[in-house]
């Protein structure tokens, strides 16, 4: 099952210039939630992946590795 790679969120996030408070409210994701998908702590359902995504200007895709290709 692909989990969501939070390190790469908050790299996208930061190189548009967002603090996280800024961008949970572009993607309409609770400030704590979204501090716990960028720290790894929390995985996200498959619609916030989709938010985030489109708040970055990213595919979800993109958002997302497998556990075959992490282990």
């Amino acid at each position: 099952m692909p989990a969501v790679r939070g390190d790469e969120i908050r790299r996208r996030r930061q190189r548009l210039g967002l603090k996280l408070g800024e961008f949970s409210v572009v993607a309409r994701v609770k400030y704590q939630t979204l501090a716990n998908i960028e720290s790894g702590c929390q995985q996200p359902s498959i619609e916030i992946v989709y938010r985030l995504a489109g708040a970055l200007g990213a595919e979800a895709e993109e958002l997302l590795v497998n556990a075959a290709d992490a282990a």
